[in-house]
């Protein structure tokens, strides 16, 4: 397995990126090709694919880079690598190149397909946080996105939980909101 990271959208492998990105999201959880544009040009914003030895794609995690923290945006695996230990392998080596917490969401757990990812999380080394959260909508109209604030190693205090949320509505989502 080996890593390309992406830093816009004339990369010949984000067709591949988009594909997988757009099967695995619904549509209220995904930029739209203009907000990705938008995230690549921001400094903490990073995009890496994972490739097998035959050059496939595995699958990517879209993350933002603090100074405190990594906060993954977006993290899936090709569905014909899913179950074999391909996403905790991905995500304990993301994990592992950086001693910073990582934080992450997911939908609230309503069936069997959100509390299995939810136990894969904490599989993982991740934690369920008890603070309130919502994602802004990425299409003007829809609804906030009520998801459940993941951490890696522990929750996080008020005071971290409160730096994230800052961050996220005043980089992640600039300009969308």
């Amino acid at each position: 397995m080996h890593t390309i990271n992406i830093t816009d959208s004339s990369h010949p492998l984000f067709k591949a990126f988009r594909t997988l990105y757009e099967s695995s999201f619904p549509p209220e959880e995904q930029r739209s090709l203009q907000q990705q544009d938008m995230a690549f040009s921001d400094r903490h914003y990073h995009l890496q694919l994972y490739l097998d030895q035959c050059d496939a794609l595995i699958g990517f995690i879209s993350y933002w880079d603090f100074d405190d923290y990594l906060y993954i945006e977006h993290f899936a695996i090709n569905e014909r690598m899913r179950g074999c230990g391909c996403g905790s392998t991905l995500l304990k080596a993301f994990m592992g190149r950086s001693d910073a917490p990582v934080v992450l969401e997911i939908d609230p757990i309503r069936d069997d397909t959100s509390a299995a990812r939810l136990r894969f999380y904490q599989k993982n080394g991740f934690s369920p946080n008890p603070y309130p959260h919502a994602q802004p909508p990425f299409k003007k109209g829809a609804a906030p996105v009520p998801l459940i604030i993941l951490s890696s190693g522990r929750e996080l205090s008020p005071a971290e939980f409160q730096r994230f949320s800052t961050d996220f509505h005043s980089i992640v989502f600039k300009g969308i909101e």
